[in-house]
């Protein structure tokens, strides 16, 4: 009967009191929200995708991320081509540079348009040539050069004789002979001519455009959402502290009372007892 009561009354307390002080709750509060801006590169974007997520922690939890491709992708080029043509004529030009070029470098690739040109005559100089005059004659009575004349003039130009070319004209016959009566042939005059070369025309084309980056680049916004950790296990603590104390007192009071009780029921029993037997003697 004893050991029950101390069971109930000690025990029992005693365990709800060593369990009751190993409970830890937590908690989570919202901060909240932050966000935070990246420029990442598509080559980039698996790597970066990964960290973000795994930076989530009991405290931080990513409520929403948002991708745009970034202006950082564009800029603004321009690139001149020269050619040297023979004419400069405004459509033929433009056949023959092109409307649009296609530009690639490391980073940058896009498509340019021909916008404006610049024309600069080119002045080629002079060479010099032989020009020949071959003039005809007849009815020259004999083959003295004392007959042809030294110099001729054509367009302002002086023309030197340079060789005559003799043949019979009118045939008569002496004697059993053919002497030629008159005479025929070719004069042939020359002179030193300074002719002038084609102008062409140095043609400096201008193309115009936005390129854009190979490895695009986009704008990331990750929404993260912040809480804070409720510590209560100092109030369960401070409780517990309490309840020990609590419980602790009235276990005490509680088992020197049934000891008191005991002994009194004890004693009272004993004397009922001796009391008796004094009775039957």
């Amino acid at each position: 009967m004893l050991g029950r009561v101390l069971v109930n009354m000690i025990i029992i307390p005693a365990v709800i009191l060593t369990v009751s002080n190993g409970i830890v709750s937590k908690s989570y509060a919202n901060v909240g929200n932050s966000k935070i801006e990246y420029v990442i590169s598509q080559s980039e974007e698996s790597n970066f995708l990964e960290k973000i997520y795994k930076s989530e922690t009991d405290t931080l939890k990513i409520k929403s991320i948002d991708k745009q491709i970034s202006k950082q992708n564009y800029i603004d080029k321009e690139i001149t081509e020269t050619k040297i043509l023979d004419n400069s004529n405004e459509q033929y030009i433009r056949n023959q540079f092109g409307e649009t070029r296609d530009f690639e470098d490391e980073k940058y690739k896009g498509t340019l348009k021909l916008t404006d040109y610049k024309v600069e005559n080119i002045n080629n100089g002079y060479y010099e040539t032989i020009d020949e005059k071959v003039l005809t004659f007849n009815n020259y009575t004999d083959n003295d050069l004392i007959n042809i004349e030294k110099e001729i003039v054509i367009d302002n130009k002086t023309y030197y004789l340079i060789n005559v070319n003799w043949m019979p004209d009118e045939i008569k016959n002496i004697d059993g002979q053919e002497i030629p009566k008159t005479y025929k042939g070719e004069k042939i005059y020359q002179t030193v001519k300074n002719i002038k070369n084609p102008d062409t025309y140095k043609v400096t084309a201008v193309y115009k455009g936005q390129i854009e980056l190979k490895d695009t680049l986009y704008n990331y916004k990750v929404l993260f959402e912040e809480k804070v950790k409720e510590d209560i296990n100092k109030e369960v603590e401070e409780n517990t502290e309490d309840t020990k104390t609590n419980v602790i007192v009235p276990i005490i009071i509680s088992g020197a009372g049934i000891v008191c009780i005991l002994w009194y029921v004890y004693k009272k029993g004993k004397e009922k007892k001796q009391a008796k037997n004094t009775k039957v003697k």
